[in-house]
Protein backbone atom coordinates (compact mmCIF):
# COMPACT_ATOMS: atom_id res chain seq x y z
CA UNK A 1 0.00 0.00 0.00
CA UNK A 2 1.23 3.16 -1.01
CA UNK A 3 1.26 6.16 1.68
CA UNK A 4 -1.57 7.66 -0.24
CA UNK A 5 -4.10 4.48 0.02
CA UNK A 6 -2.63 4.42 3.57
CA UNK A 7 -3.70 7.94 4.22
CA UNK A 8 -7.53 7.57 2.38
CA UNK A 9 -8.02 4.48 4.40
CA UNK A 10 -7.35 5.77 7.64
CA UNK A 11 -9.47 8.49 6.96
CA UNK A 12 -12.32 6.27 5.86
CA UNK A 13 -11.89 4.58 9.24
CA UNK A 14 -12.10 7.47 11.36
CA UNK A 15 -14.96 9.66 9.75
CA UNK A 16 -16.73 6.53 9.87
CA UNK A 17 -16.53 6.03 12.79
CA UNK A 18 -17.25 10.01 13.51
CA UNK A 19 -20.72 9.26 12.05
CA UNK A 20 -21.50 6.02 13.86
CA UNK A 21 -20.80 7.69 17.06
CA UNK A 22 -22.80 11.06 16.23
CA UNK A 23 -25.51 8.75 14.67
CA UNK A 24 -26.52 7.33 17.47
CA UNK A 25 -25.34 9.17 20.42
CA UNK A 26 -26.88 12.60 19.10
CA UNK A 27 -30.15 11.44 18.59
CA UNK A 28 -30.32 9.28 22.02
CA UNK A 29 -29.23 12.23 24.00
CA UNK A 30 -32.05 14.22 22.70
CA UNK A 31 -34.67 11.89 22.84
CA UNK A 32 -33.72 11.10 26.65
CA UNK A 33 -31.93 13.63 27.95
CA UNK A 34 -33.43 16.96 26.81
CA UNK A 35 -36.80 15.11 26.56
CA UNK A 36 -37.34 13.60 29.68
CA UNK A 37 -41.23 11.82 30.22
CA UNK A 38 -42.87 8.68 31.09
CA UNK A 39 -41.06 6.48 28.28
CA UNK A 40 -37.99 5.84 30.30
CA UNK A 41 -36.74 5.57 34.19
CA UNK A 42 -33.98 7.85 34.93
CA UNK A 43 -31.13 5.66 36.74
CA UNK A 44 -29.32 8.87 38.02
CA UNK A 45 -30.92 11.69 39.50
CA UNK A 46 -27.68 13.70 39.98
CA UNK A 47 -27.06 16.34 37.26
CA UNK A 48 -24.18 16.34 35.03
CA UNK A 49 -21.04 18.09 35.75
CA UNK A 50 -20.68 20.83 33.34
CA UNK A 51 -17.84 20.41 30.92
CA UNK A 52 -18.42 16.64 31.73
CA UNK A 53 -20.05 16.27 28.31
CA UNK A 54 -17.17 18.21 26.76
CA UNK A 55 -14.18 15.92 27.93
CA UNK A 56 -16.07 12.76 27.16
CA UNK A 57 -16.49 13.45 23.47
CA UNK A 58 -12.61 15.07 23.31
CA UNK A 59 -11.76 11.60 24.93
CA UNK A 60 -14.00 9.72 22.40
CA UNK A 61 -12.43 11.71 19.35
CA UNK A 62 -9.01 10.64 20.87
CA UNK A 63 -9.93 7.13 20.69
CA UNK A 64 -11.92 7.20 17.59
CA UNK A 65 -8.54 8.41 15.92
CA UNK A 66 -6.52 5.84 17.60
CA UNK A 67 -9.31 2.92 16.30
CA UNK A 68 -8.85 4.64 12.78
CA UNK A 69 -5.11 3.60 12.89
CA UNK A 70 -5.44 0.18 14.90
CA UNK A 71 -7.87 -0.76 11.68
CA UNK A 72 -5.73 0.81 8.96
CA UNK A 73 -2.86 -1.36 10.06
CA UNK A 74 -4.90 -4.21 10.31
CA UNK A 75 -6.01 -3.28 6.64
CA UNK A 76 -2.18 -2.75 5.61
CA UNK A 77 -0.91 -5.98 7.00
CA UNK A 78 -3.52 -8.17 5.68
CA UNK A 79 -1.87 -6.49 2.10
CA UNK A 80 1.72 -7.68 3.17
CA UNK A 81 0.52 -11.20 3.89
CA UNK A 82 0.44 -11.09 7.62
CA UNK A 83 -3.33 -11.24 8.20
CA UNK A 84 -4.56 -14.15 6.15
CA UNK A 85 -7.57 -14.57 8.14
CA UNK A 86 -8.55 -11.44 6.93
CA UNK A 87 -10.78 -10.33 4.39
CA UNK A 88 -12.92 -7.39 2.33
CA UNK A 89 -16.24 -8.84 1.46
CA UNK A 90 -18.98 -10.96 3.32
CA UNK A 91 -19.33 -13.23 -0.46
CA UNK A 92 -16.01 -13.93 -0.42
CA UNK A 93 -16.47 -17.63 1.98
CA UNK A 94 -20.04 -17.52 1.59
CA UNK A 95 -23.02 -15.73 3.34
CA UNK A 96 -23.68 -18.22 6.00
CA UNK A 97 -19.73 -18.65 7.64
CA UNK A 98 -20.70 -14.72 7.08
CA UNK A 99 -23.14 -14.58 9.45
CA UNK A 100 -21.84 -17.62 11.79
CA UNK A 101 -18.90 -15.13 11.99
CA UNK A 102 -20.58 -12.34 12.71
CA UNK A 103 -22.28 -14.27 15.97
CA UNK A 104 -19.11 -15.18 16.95
CA UNK A 105 -16.87 -12.08 16.32
CA UNK A 106 -19.38 -10.75 18.97
CA UNK A 107 -19.53 -13.29 21.47
CA UNK A 108 -15.63 -13.41 21.30
CA UNK A 109 -15.61 -9.40 21.90
CA UNK A 110 -17.95 -10.10 25.17
CA UNK A 111 -15.11 -12.62 26.65
CA UNK A 112 -12.25 -10.16 26.32
CA UNK A 113 -14.41 -7.23 26.84
CA UNK A 114 -14.94 -9.08 30.22
CA UNK A 115 -11.55 -9.52 30.81
CA UNK A 116 -9.92 -6.20 29.74
CA UNK A 117 -12.31 -4.66 31.98
CA UNK A 118 -11.10 -6.47 34.96
CA UNK A 119 -7.76 -5.90 34.18
CA UNK A 120 -8.34 -2.07 33.92
CA UNK A 121 -9.63 -2.16 37.54
CA UNK A 122 -6.75 -3.58 38.74
CA UNK A 123 -4.23 -0.85 40.94
CA UNK A 124 -1.60 -1.18 37.62
CA UNK A 125 -4.09 0.16 35.27
CA UNK A 126 -6.98 1.87 37.07
CA UNK A 127 -5.28 5.04 36.65
CA UNK A 128 -5.64 4.85 32.94
CA UNK A 129 -9.40 3.55 33.32
CA UNK A 130 -10.13 6.46 35.59
CA UNK A 131 -10.44 9.09 32.56
CA UNK A 132 -14.09 6.74 31.53
CA UNK A 133 -14.71 6.39 35.48
CA UNK A 134 -14.78 10.30 35.48
CA UNK A 135 -18.52 9.96 34.61
CA UNK A 136 -19.97 9.00 37.25
CA UNK A 137 -23.29 9.77 35.81
CA UNK A 138 -22.71 8.20 32.28
CA UNK A 139 -23.94 9.65 28.96
CA UNK A 140 -24.26 8.26 25.37
CA UNK A 141 -20.99 10.78 24.27
CA UNK A 142 -18.91 8.51 27.11
CA UNK A 143 -18.64 4.81 24.65
CA UNK A 144 -15.24 5.77 23.73
CA UNK A 145 -14.20 8.06 26.90
CA UNK A 146 -11.22 6.42 27.39
CA UNK A 147 -7.22 7.00 27.84
CA UNK A 148 -5.16 6.03 24.88
CA UNK A 149 -4.42 2.78 27.27
CA UNK A 150 -7.29 1.88 27.34
CA UNK A 151 -8.25 2.35 23.66
CA UNK A 152 -5.68 0.17 22.69
CA UNK A 153 -6.70 -2.37 25.27
CA UNK A 154 -10.07 -2.76 23.47
CA UNK A 155 -8.36 -2.68 20.31
CA UNK A 156 -5.95 -5.79 20.73
CA UNK A 157 -9.30 -7.99 20.24
CA UNK A 158 -9.36 -7.18 16.76
CA UNK A 159 -6.00 -8.91 15.98
CA UNK A 160 -6.42 -11.75 18.74
CA UNK A 161 -9.70 -12.43 16.33
CA UNK A 162 -8.00 -12.86 13.76
CA UNK A 163 -5.74 -15.55 15.13
CA UNK A 164 -8.83 -17.21 16.03
CA UNK A 165 -10.92 -17.56 12.75
CA UNK A 166 -11.40 -15.56 9.68
CA UNK A 167 -13.04 -12.34 9.87
CA UNK A 168 -14.25 -10.11 7.17
CA UNK A 169 -14.16 -6.46 7.12
CA UNK A 170 -17.77 -5.85 6.77
CA UNK A 171 -18.16 -8.10 9.75
CA UNK A 172 -15.94 -6.10 11.73
CA UNK A 173 -17.32 -2.89 11.00
CA UNK A 174 -21.38 -4.31 11.41
CA UNK A 175 -19.74 -5.75 14.88
CA UNK A 176 -17.78 -2.38 16.22
CA UNK A 177 -19.72 0.33 14.70
CA UNK A 178 -23.08 -0.82 14.68
CA UNK A 179 -23.38 -3.62 17.33
CA UNK A 180 -21.29 -2.51 19.76
CA UNK A 181 -21.98 1.26 19.53
CA UNK A 182 -26.03 0.87 19.85
CA UNK A 183 -25.51 -1.27 22.89
CA UNK A 184 -22.76 0.91 24.70
CA UNK A 185 -24.67 3.86 23.59
CA UNK A 186 -27.67 1.98 25.57
CA UNK A 187 -25.43 0.72 28.11
CA UNK A 188 -24.56 4.64 29.20
CA UNK A 189 -27.91 6.17 28.86
CA UNK A 190 -28.48 6.92 32.72
CA UNK A 191 -32.26 6.06 31.79
CA UNK A 192 -33.84 2.69 30.97
CA UNK A 193 -36.82 3.21 28.69
CA UNK A 194 -39.85 1.59 29.94
CA UNK A 195 -40.80 -0.74 26.62
CA UNK A 196 -37.47 -2.73 27.30
CA UNK A 197 -38.88 -3.81 30.64
CA UNK A 198 -41.43 -5.72 28.51
CA UNK A 199 -38.99 -7.91 27.45
CA UNK A 200 -37.77 -9.37 31.28
CA UNK A 201 -37.14 -12.72 30.94
CA UNK A 202 -33.92 -11.42 28.64
CA UNK A 203 -33.88 -8.00 30.15
CA UNK A 204 -33.40 -9.20 33.10
CA UNK A 205 -31.05 -12.52 33.03
CA UNK A 206 -29.28 -12.76 30.10
CA UNK A 207 -27.82 -9.40 29.12
CA UNK A 208 -26.13 -6.47 29.97
CA UNK A 209 -28.41 -3.54 30.47
CA UNK A 210 -28.66 0.44 30.66
CA UNK A 211 -29.38 -0.22 34.59
CA UNK A 212 -26.98 -2.76 34.70
CA UNK A 213 -24.09 -1.30 33.52
CA UNK A 214 -24.80 2.49 35.35
CA UNK A 215 -24.01 0.50 39.00
CA UNK A 216 -20.95 0.01 37.27
CA UNK A 217 -20.56 3.77 36.65
CA UNK A 218 -22.08 4.77 40.48
CA UNK A 219 -20.39 1.81 42.37
CA UNK A 220 -17.04 1.54 40.72
CA UNK A 221 -16.24 -1.82 40.27
CA UNK A 222 -18.82 -4.71 39.57
CA UNK A 223 -21.06 -5.62 36.37
CA UNK A 224 -17.96 -5.88 34.37
CA UNK A 225 -19.91 -7.31 31.15
CA UNK A 226 -20.65 -6.14 27.97
CA UNK A 227 -23.35 -8.10 26.41
CA UNK A 228 -23.88 -10.73 28.68
CA UNK A 229 -24.45 -11.00 32.14
CA UNK A 230 -22.60 -14.58 32.30
CA UNK A 231 -19.03 -13.78 33.26
CA UNK A 232 -20.31 -11.87 36.05
CA UNK A 233 -22.39 -14.35 37.68
CA UNK A 234 -19.45 -17.11 36.89
CA UNK A 235 -16.56 -15.19 38.46
CA UNK A 236 -18.94 -13.31 40.88
CA UNK A 237 -18.80 -9.87 39.96
CA UNK A 238 -22.32 -8.87 39.62
CA UNK A 239 -24.77 -6.47 41.24
CA UNK A 240 -28.32 -7.29 41.84
CA UNK A 241 -30.55 -4.72 39.71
Amino acid sequence: MTVGIVFVTFLVMFFGLVFSYISVTVPLYFIFNKHEDARAVKLQKKPIPEGQIRSEIYWSVLSMIQYAFFTTGIIAGWRLGIFDNFYLFPWERGWLYFFVSLIMLVLVQDVLFYASHRLLHTKRFAKYHAVHHRSKVPTVFSVYSFHPVEAFLHSVRLPVVLLLFPVSLVAMIISESLISNVINAYSHLNYEPRFMRRFAKLHGKTSATSAYHNLHHAKGNGNYGFYLMFWDKLFGTMFPI
